[in-house]
């Protein structure tokens, strides 16, 4: 960089013109020649040769050096003496406003208030420029003192060690000028209201607290915006900061006058229980402190600190004494602050109570109790007697609290925390408070061995070094009882002067630095860049705790225990506010404010989420909730599945058990992930966990699952589903419905089944009571049916019906024997009447079909096969030995023995108990047919028991689908004739079948179907 280009009229560094001499010179070294006229004037000798060699650049620097040094001390005396100037205007503006036009007197104010705007950009402008010439400034050194061998680096930083480079803006009295200023100007504004009086702090207040780190080298740009929306509050102090505007004087500095030293003992219980509540924000997590406001010690601690280490003239392990703390009777302020979570309706909130020092060992003594409202007052009036006794009850009620806080959790001294504080608020109320904390130090109380019965680290102790540790931030404080966050807020945030630390807490920093073995989480802001080194888990150390009895009596005794001490350039950096952070430029700067570390270390403790997640009640129960629906959801599928499970229990069906296995394991799946959500969710919710709720993968896996489920259950319903039959049309030769007329009466005619005459050419149909004839084939004729049979007693009901060597056979359900069937045998009389020659009773229930079956690729010998229905409407089919036996007269007959056939072969895949009923049977060009009626089908089975076809019937009439009850096929000049008998409503149907392509069996023709 040639130069260096700076704003306005702010002073530059001749940076082209050092370079030039130092190039010269350094050619003059090379070539070992000098001035004899220089030479003459200066000393002899090689060494002085060479310093008159290079006395051309350093004598430049030199004078650059003083010239931007009195450059950049005109322009901040100048940016003073127009504060001083402003202060004098505003004051005289707020002596002269009442008698002014109101117009005049807003002009003015405007006037003034513009001019202190402007006068705070010179100022912040002269705050970057002036570390712009020190390093433009230091890299010129840099470079002579590489070439030439100068010692420019070394004069530089005398320079910079002196004023104006060192004075820092923030603590000059120029923030207190424009406090000043602008504290005159509001009012001026509110002239007529109330006057800024002496503030005092409330005793309990509800506030909305943001909090913000800020380096100290952005310090200026905070306090001037801050002073610029509220005046610059000294504790005890009302007016303005100037005794006299008309004369500003520079006594009052700003950190070492304004600003308050504030000091805090933090308690906490030997477990860190406040601790641990407190860091997953727990509702209701409380924080107990003592604060006192006092002078800054004689001593700085942490600057010591830092001093003695890094000459070296103590170790690590030395001990050093604390600062000066209240005594006696001086008044300390113990304050409770109660965290309360959104959904409650309470904001959260700070309370304190006023004790005399001498008091607190009596509060942290737990020997004796709790305490009464009466000794509580007692206390709180003797540290308050001012106060009035509304006051004093409700302080005394707050200390009787907090002493049941302290005997509930055996709290003790636990963290310590010093630092100067500005704050800036209005007198007149608590609306809006901004505080800036710098030099934030954390010290372990617990290392306090005092046998004095002090009851926490006094000016006597000996602390070891590393229980002092200095925070590498300042904190910005916008404190808002109610509304929102002023805007110049955001500008500060803009700008990258400040970065939100969201809930940044001194207790727990300090409480985690000191005792990293007892707590189990770290705050976020363990992550930092700057905050790393202070949270990295300390080496174990054996050292020599020395009080200052035990230094007397050295020769005789010493007192050690073991202290956890981190590594010493971890602590020189955090003394030093250095780091990496600080060694980078302005514009690294604002991205390092926002950095984070990314990775963990494997045996890092837990580090708290940065936005740790609200978790209320209701989120309890709504996790419990949606746990109930997850099960319902469960118990919904294996509501599913039973039902699959009775279906196939019924149906004899491999999908459906396919399915509602399938279902039933879904069911399962869901009962477990449901149980792991429930307590993976209630995990993260009571730890305060702000992410793991959302669950991406479970419901999309329930989803395949879901589909998968619901496909199964379309394939199974399809392969089961009973579609519509195929409806009846007439077609004269094809599909012919048969008449029935004559001496019939179709309300009492129910047709049950059917067999063909070979010999004369009928049809015979059996009905309840009676067995008729019609011609066979497909007749068209319209003569009368002829009666061959009819009971007179109406007690037959057959079922069946069956030609075995021109002998009628028919089966009656009216048999003597309850639910069983006889077998009736018909002789022939003249004119063809049926006349019942002999019965048996068979041991087979309620007969539906009959067949004769004489091939031996069946039975060796001819059978008669009886179709039932037993108790549970399952199937049940029977054999016969046929001939039947003689002698079985009608009025006496025999039981038949039989033996059994294998239904679940005929009734495989019907399903339902009801879907097995068959209502009729044939044995035709050997195979034997089976009509089941509920089913609607005609199965054809060869003689091992293979199913060779099935088919669907039609439908005659609508609403009667299944009163199929017999059947017959017949081959008549040529073509094949099923004949149907239809139980409701009486009808008969011949149909002219169709052969299946290759000869294989038949089908129904296209009026069926």
């Amino acid at each position: 960089m040639k130069s260096s280009s700076l704003s306005g009229a702010m002073s530059s560094v001749a940076s082209v013109a050092l370079e030039a001499e130092i190039d010269e010179c350094h050619q003059r070294l090379l070539s070992n020649e000098i001035n004899f006229n220089a030479l003459q004037l200066g000393a002899c000798g090689h060494q002085g040769a060479k310093e008159m060699a290079t006395s051309p650049f350093t004598d430049a620097f030199e004078s650059e050096l003083h010239r931007t040094s009195d450059a950049l001390r005109n322009l901040r005396e100048s940016a003073e003496s127009t504060a001083a100037a402003l202060l004098k205007d505003a004051d005289g503006l707020s002596k002269t406003h009442a008698s002014m036009e109101k117009s005049a007197c807003e002009k003015e104010l405007g006037r003034v208030r513009g001019q202190a705007k402007s006068l705070q950009l010179r100022v912040l402008t002269l705050k970057r420029v002036t570390p712009q010439n020190a390093n433009e400034l230091n890299r010129i050194a840099l470079e002579a003192d590489y070439k030439l061998g100068t010692s420019a680096v070394t004069e530089a930083e005398r320079f910079f060690a002196k004023e104006p480079w060192a004075d820092d803006v923030s603590s000059g009295h120029i923030v207190i000028l424009l406090s000043d200023i602008f504290s005159i100007l509001r009012d001026v504004e509110d002239a007529g209201k109330e006057k800024d009086g002496k503030w005092v702090a409330p005793s309990s207040f509800e506030r909305v607290t943001t909090k913000y780190w800020v380096l100290d080298q952005n310090l200026p740009e905070v306090l001037l915006k801050s002073v610029s929306e509220l005046p610059l509050l000294v504790y005890g102090r009302s007016g303005l900061l100037q005794d006299n505007p008309k004369n500003p004087t520079k006594e009052g500095e700003l950190w070492q006058n304004m600003a308050a030293p504030i000091s805090s003992v933090y308690f906490d219980s030997a477990n860190m229980d406040l601790y641990k509540e407190r860091i997953k924000r727990s509702e209701g997590a409380q924080l107990f402190r003592v604060r006192w406001y006092g002078d800054k010690p004689k001593v700085k601690l942490s600057s010591f600190c830092t001093l003695l280490l890094h000459v070296r003239i103590i170790s690590t392990n030395t001990r050093f004494p604390c600062n000066l703390d209240p005594k006696g009777d001086e008044q300390i302020f113990l304050e409770l602050k109660t965290h309360h979570e959104c959904w409650v309706d309470n904001k959260s909130v700070k309370e304190r109570v006023a004790l005399k020092e001498r008091d607190m060992p009596k509060l942290i003594d737990t020997s004796d109790g709790l305490w009464s409202i009466e000794y509580a007052t007692e206390l709180v009036r003797e540290a308050s007697p001012d106060d009035k006794d509304e006051a004093i009850a409700e302080a005394a009620a707050l200390l009787v609290e907090i002493r049941s806080i302290i005997c509930k959790f055996k709290l003790r001294p636990c963290v310590r925390t010093k630092y100067n504080r500005a704050a800036f608020q209005s007198a007149k109320n608590n609306n809006l408070r901004l505080t800036i904390d710098r030099d934030i130090t954390v010290i372990d109380e617990t290392c306090n061995n005092a046998s004095d019965g002090s009851w926490c680290l006094d000016e006597h102790s000996i602390i070891p070094i590393n229980a002092v540790v200095k925070v590498p931030y300042g904190v910005f404080e916008v404190k808002v009882s109610g509304g929102e966050d002023p805007l110049f807020i955001e500008e500060l945030i803009e700008s990258g002067a400040i970065a939100k630390a969201n809930k940044f807490s001194k207790f727990l920093t300090g409480g985690a630095i000191h005792n990293a073995a007892t707590v189990n989480m770290l705050p976020w802001w363990a992550d930092d860049p700057l905050f790393a080194p202070l949270f990295k888990k300390p080496k174990r150390r054996s050292s020599t705790v020395v009080t200052k009895r035990s230094m007397n009596k050295r020769d005789n005794a010493e007192a050690s225990h073991t202290v956890e001490e981190a590594p010493d350039d971890a602590f020189i950096a955090a003394e030093e506010g250095k780091g990496t952070y600080y060694d980078e430029a302005q514009a690294k700067v604002k991205v390092g404010l926002r950095q984070r570390l990314k990775g963990k270390k494997e045996d890092s403790p837990t580090i708290a989420p940065r936005s740790p997640a609200r978790i209320e009640p209701k989120s309890f129960f709504a996790n419990e909730r949606t746990f109930i629906q997850w099960v319902s959801a469960a118990l919904l599928l294996m509501t599913v599945a039973e039902l699959l499970f009775a279906s196939a229990r019924e149906s004899v069906s491999k999908s459906a058990l396919v399915a509602g296995n399938f279902m039933m394991a879904v069911a399962l799946v869901v009962i477990v992930y449901a149980i792991v959500l429930f307590y993976r969710r209630l995990y993260l919710m009571s730890n305060s966990k702000p992410y793991g709720y959302a669950d991406t993968i479970g419901p999309s896996v329930f989803a395949v699952f879901i589909i998968t489920g619901i496909s199964l259950i379309i394939w199974w319903t399809n392969t089961n589903f009973d579609f519509p039959q195929p409806t009846l049309t007439q077609q004269e030769g094809v599909c012919v419905k048969r008449h029935l007329g004559g001496d019939i009466n179709l309300l009492q005619f129910e047709p049950s089944d059917l067999t063909i005459d070979e010999k004369k050419g009928l049809l015979l149909v059996a009905s309840l009571n009676e067995i008729i004839a019609i011609p066979d084939g497909l007749s068209t004729s319209k003569e009368d049916a002829k009666i061959l049979y009819r009971s007179q007693n109406g007690e037959n009901d057959f079922e069946a019906i069956e030609i075995i060597d021109e002998v009628v056979y028919a089966v009656s359900e009216a048999s003597q024997i309850n639910n069983m069937s006889d077998v009736i045998v018909f002789g022939a009389e003249a004119e063809g009447r049926l006349v019942p020659t002999s019965r048996y009773n068979t041991n087979t229930p309620l007969v539906e079909g009959m067949a004769y079956m004489s091939s031996p690729n069946w039975f060796p010998q001819p059978r008669l096969v009886l179709a039932g229905l037993a108790s549970d409407h399952s199937l049940r089919m029977n054999t016969y030995d046929f001939p039947l036996p003689g002698n079985s007269p009608v009025e006496n007959p025999i039981t038949l023995t039989s033996t059994g056939l294998n239904h679940n072969i005929f009734s495989r895949d019907l399903g339902l108990s009801s879907r097995q009923k068959v209502a009729a049977m044939q044995y035709f060009d050997g195979l034997l047919y089976l009509l089941f009626d509920n089913a609607m089908l005609i199965r054809a089975f060869d003689s091992d028991g293979n199913m060779i076809q099935e088919t669907k019937l039609p439908v005659a009439v609508e609403g009667f689908e299944k009163q199929w009850e017999g059947m017959e096929l017949q081959r008549k000049d040529g073509d094949l004739i099923l004949h149907l008998a239809l139980d409701s409503p009486p009808q008969v149907w011949s149909l002219k079948l169709e052969s299946v392509q290759g000869g294989a069996g038949w089908k129904l023709p296209p009026c069926a179907t």
